[in-house]
Protein backbone atom coordinates (compact mmCIF):
# COMPACT_ATOMS: atom_id res chain seq x y z
CA UNK A 1 0.00 0.00 0.00
CA UNK A 2 2.92 2.07 0.74
CA UNK A 3 4.45 1.35 -2.48
CA UNK A 4 1.07 2.26 -4.18
CA UNK A 5 1.01 5.73 -2.60
CA UNK A 6 4.98 6.86 -3.66
CA UNK A 7 4.07 5.54 -7.14
CA UNK A 8 0.86 7.93 -7.10
CA UNK A 9 3.17 10.83 -5.30
CA UNK A 10 5.65 10.60 -8.27
CA UNK A 11 3.20 10.28 -10.65
CA UNK A 12 1.15 13.78 -9.70
CA UNK A 13 5.00 15.35 -9.08
CA UNK A 14 5.55 14.84 -12.89
CA UNK A 15 1.79 16.35 -13.73
CA UNK A 16 2.39 19.14 -11.38
CA UNK A 17 5.75 20.62 -12.34
CA UNK A 18 4.61 19.89 -15.95
CA UNK A 19 1.70 22.08 -15.06
CA UNK A 20 3.97 24.86 -13.29
CA UNK A 21 6.37 25.18 -16.62
CA UNK A 22 3.01 25.23 -19.15
CA UNK A 23 0.79 27.79 -16.96
CA UNK A 24 3.33 29.72 -14.95
CA UNK A 25 6.63 29.94 -17.68
CA UNK A 26 5.39 29.60 -21.16
CA UNK A 27 1.61 31.21 -20.90
CA UNK A 28 -0.58 28.90 -22.34
CA UNK A 29 -3.89 27.54 -21.68
CA UNK A 30 -3.67 24.37 -20.33
CA UNK A 31 -6.42 22.26 -20.45
CA UNK A 32 -8.29 19.99 -18.19
CA UNK A 33 -6.22 16.48 -17.37
CA UNK A 34 -8.09 13.45 -18.80
CA UNK A 35 -7.08 10.04 -17.48
CA UNK A 36 -3.03 10.04 -17.76
CA UNK A 37 -3.06 12.38 -20.48
CA UNK A 38 -2.21 16.25 -20.33
CA UNK A 39 -2.90 18.46 -23.00
CA UNK A 40 -1.87 21.83 -24.28
CA UNK A 41 -2.73 24.03 -26.80
CA UNK A 42 -0.27 24.88 -29.48
CA UNK A 43 -1.48 28.98 -29.89
CA UNK A 44 0.67 30.11 -32.40
CA UNK A 45 3.99 28.85 -34.80
CA UNK A 46 6.94 30.00 -33.62
CA UNK A 47 9.42 31.29 -36.95
CA UNK A 48 11.65 28.94 -37.35
CA UNK A 49 15.38 30.30 -37.62
CA UNK A 50 17.83 28.49 -39.36
CA UNK A 51 20.69 29.78 -36.87
CA UNK A 52 19.03 28.93 -33.27
CA UNK A 53 20.74 30.64 -30.93
CA UNK A 54 21.02 28.79 -27.96
CA UNK A 55 24.33 26.83 -26.65
CA UNK A 56 22.64 23.16 -26.80
CA UNK A 57 20.88 23.35 -29.93
CA UNK A 58 24.24 24.82 -31.81
CA UNK A 59 25.71 21.41 -29.80
CA UNK A 60 23.26 18.98 -30.83
CA UNK A 61 23.77 17.86 -34.86
CA UNK A 62 20.01 17.49 -36.02
CA UNK A 63 19.83 14.60 -38.29
CA UNK A 64 16.36 13.86 -40.34
CA UNK A 65 14.82 10.83 -38.80
CA UNK A 66 14.93 8.57 -42.10
CA UNK A 67 18.15 9.19 -42.06
CA UNK A 68 19.19 8.21 -38.43
CA UNK A 69 17.03 5.14 -38.18
CA UNK A 70 19.30 3.56 -40.71
CA UNK A 71 22.76 4.38 -38.89
CA UNK A 72 22.22 3.93 -35.55
CA UNK A 73 20.46 2.26 -32.46
CA UNK A 74 18.63 4.14 -29.59
CA UNK A 75 21.21 5.55 -27.47
CA UNK A 76 20.34 5.38 -23.09
CA UNK A 77 21.33 7.58 -20.71
CA UNK A 78 21.45 6.78 -16.74
CA UNK A 79 20.66 9.70 -14.00
CA UNK A 80 21.75 8.91 -10.95
CA UNK A 81 20.73 11.12 -7.88
CA UNK A 82 21.02 10.17 -4.03
CA UNK A 83 16.51 9.13 -4.51
CA UNK A 84 16.45 7.72 -7.80
CA UNK A 85 18.26 6.31 -10.97
CA UNK A 86 16.55 7.19 -14.32
CA UNK A 87 17.14 5.63 -17.98
CA UNK A 88 16.30 7.76 -20.45
CA UNK A 89 15.95 6.61 -24.42
CA UNK A 90 17.02 8.70 -27.27
CA UNK A 91 13.71 7.17 -28.81
CA UNK A 92 11.09 9.21 -28.15
CA UNK A 93 13.48 10.79 -25.26
CA UNK A 94 11.16 8.59 -22.82
CA UNK A 95 11.92 7.36 -19.06
CA UNK A 96 12.71 3.43 -19.74
CA UNK A 97 13.28 2.77 -16.44
CA UNK A 98 13.18 5.06 -12.46
CA UNK A 99 14.44 3.21 -9.62
CA UNK A 100 13.75 4.52 -6.35
CA UNK A 101 17.52 4.23 -4.00
CA UNK A 102 15.92 4.11 -0.94
CA UNK A 103 12.88 1.41 -1.22
CA UNK A 104 12.83 -2.38 -2.09
CA UNK A 105 10.16 -4.37 -3.83
CA UNK A 106 9.71 -6.70 -0.94
CA UNK A 107 10.68 -6.43 3.15
CA UNK A 108 12.85 -9.04 2.08
CA UNK A 109 16.76 -7.83 2.81
CA UNK A 110 17.96 -9.13 -0.72
CA UNK A 111 14.68 -7.44 -2.00
CA UNK A 112 15.58 -5.61 -5.16
CA UNK A 113 15.51 -1.99 -5.36
CA UNK A 114 11.70 -0.96 -6.65
CA UNK A 115 11.13 -0.28 -10.31
CA UNK A 116 7.79 2.49 -10.97
CA UNK A 117 8.38 1.70 -14.47
CA UNK A 118 6.91 -1.59 -15.53
CA UNK A 119 8.88 -3.47 -18.17
CA UNK A 120 5.22 -3.99 -19.65
CA UNK A 121 5.47 -0.33 -20.64
CA UNK A 122 8.09 -0.95 -23.36
CA UNK A 123 7.79 2.50 -25.35
CA UNK A 124 8.62 4.23 -21.72
CA UNK A 125 6.36 7.32 -20.08
CA UNK A 126 6.60 10.74 -20.43
CA UNK A 127 6.02 10.54 -23.80
CA UNK A 128 4.81 13.54 -26.85
CA UNK A 129 2.75 13.39 -29.14
CA UNK A 130 0.22 15.80 -31.15
CA UNK A 131 -3.79 15.16 -30.62
CA UNK A 132 -4.42 15.56 -34.27
CA UNK A 133 -1.29 13.83 -35.74
CA UNK A 134 -0.15 16.38 -37.68
CA UNK A 135 3.16 15.01 -37.33
CA UNK A 136 3.27 11.19 -37.93
CA UNK A 137 6.91 10.71 -37.83
CA UNK A 138 6.57 12.16 -34.13
CA UNK A 139 5.19 9.08 -32.80
CA UNK A 140 8.44 6.84 -33.70
CA UNK A 141 11.07 9.69 -33.54
CA UNK A 142 14.52 9.27 -32.74
CA UNK A 143 16.11 12.34 -30.76
CA UNK A 144 19.24 13.74 -30.44
CA UNK A 145 21.67 15.19 -27.27
CA UNK A 146 24.59 17.00 -26.66
CA UNK A 147 25.02 14.93 -23.62
CA UNK A 148 28.47 13.21 -23.73
CA UNK A 149 28.79 10.41 -20.95
CA UNK A 150 26.49 7.74 -20.62
CA UNK A 151 25.91 8.41 -17.21
CA UNK A 152 25.26 11.84 -15.14
CA UNK A 153 25.66 11.81 -11.60
CA UNK A 154 23.35 14.87 -9.95
CA UNK A 155 24.28 15.45 -6.19
CA UNK A 156 24.49 18.69 -5.53
CA UNK A 157 22.65 20.99 -8.08
CA UNK A 158 19.91 20.63 -10.42
CA UNK A 159 20.73 20.11 -13.99
CA UNK A 160 18.81 20.42 -17.00
CA UNK A 161 19.06 17.57 -20.28
CA UNK A 162 18.04 18.37 -23.67
CA UNK A 163 17.01 16.23 -26.79
CA UNK A 164 16.52 17.34 -30.05
CA UNK A 165 14.26 15.94 -33.12
CA UNK A 166 14.20 17.14 -36.82
CA UNK A 167 11.39 16.13 -39.11
CA UNK A 168 12.04 15.87 -43.03
CA UNK A 169 10.54 18.55 -43.60
CA UNK A 170 12.13 21.22 -40.94
CA UNK A 171 9.73 21.02 -37.90
CA UNK A 172 12.34 21.11 -34.63
CA UNK A 173 11.20 20.14 -31.60
CA UNK A 174 13.42 20.23 -28.20
CA UNK A 175 12.37 18.12 -24.97
CA UNK A 176 13.78 19.51 -21.49
CA UNK A 177 13.96 17.36 -18.63
CA UNK A 178 15.04 18.76 -15.35
CA UNK A 179 16.70 16.75 -12.47
CA UNK A 180 17.25 17.71 -8.88
CA UNK A 181 18.73 15.77 -6.16
CA UNK A 182 16.51 16.60 -3.46
CA UNK A 183 13.06 16.07 -5.11
CA UNK A 184 11.60 12.88 -7.02
CA UNK A 185 10.00 15.89 -8.92
CA UNK A 186 11.20 15.65 -12.71
CA UNK A 187 10.69 18.97 -14.99
CA UNK A 188 9.23 18.39 -18.52
CA UNK A 189 9.24 21.44 -21.27
CA UNK A 190 8.99 20.55 -24.94
CA UNK A 191 9.61 24.03 -27.33
CA UNK A 192 8.68 23.02 -31.16
CA UNK A 193 9.87 25.20 -34.13
CA UNK A 194 8.07 25.55 -37.40
CA UNK A 195 11.14 25.77 -39.79
CA UNK A 196 8.38 23.75 -42.51
CA UNK A 197 5.90 25.61 -44.92
CA UNK A 198 3.25 23.30 -43.04
CA UNK A 199 0.81 24.71 -40.50
CA UNK A 200 0.38 23.11 -37.23
CA UNK A 201 -2.74 23.77 -35.48
CA UNK A 202 -2.94 20.76 -33.03
CA UNK A 203 -2.59 19.44 -29.27
CA UNK A 204 0.25 18.57 -27.86
CA UNK A 205 0.17 15.91 -25.43
CA UNK A 206 2.27 13.83 -22.67
CA UNK A 207 1.95 10.56 -21.33
CA UNK A 208 2.20 9.17 -18.25
CA UNK A 209 1.91 5.33 -18.79
CA UNK A 210 1.55 2.98 -15.68
CA UNK A 211 0.33 -0.71 -15.35
CA UNK A 212 -2.15 -2.53 -12.91
CA UNK A 213 -2.28 -5.76 -11.06
CA UNK A 214 -4.67 -7.53 -11.65
CA UNK A 215 -6.58 -6.80 -8.30
CA UNK A 216 -6.72 -3.25 -9.70
CA UNK A 217 -3.69 -2.14 -7.71
CA UNK A 218 -0.15 -0.66 -9.15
Amino acid sequence: MEQARIFIAIALSFIVFLLWEIFFVDKQVVEKPKQDLQTQTISKEEPYVKEINTKSVDKAPLIKEDVLKTIKSPRVIRVNTPLYSAIISEKGAVLKSFVLNKYRESVEPDSPLLEMISPEIKDGTIKIGLAGNSVPALNDAFFMTDIKDDAIEINDNSKELSFFWKSSNGIVIEKKFLFSPETYMIGCKVIIKNGSNQTIQDNLILSLFKTYAENGRM
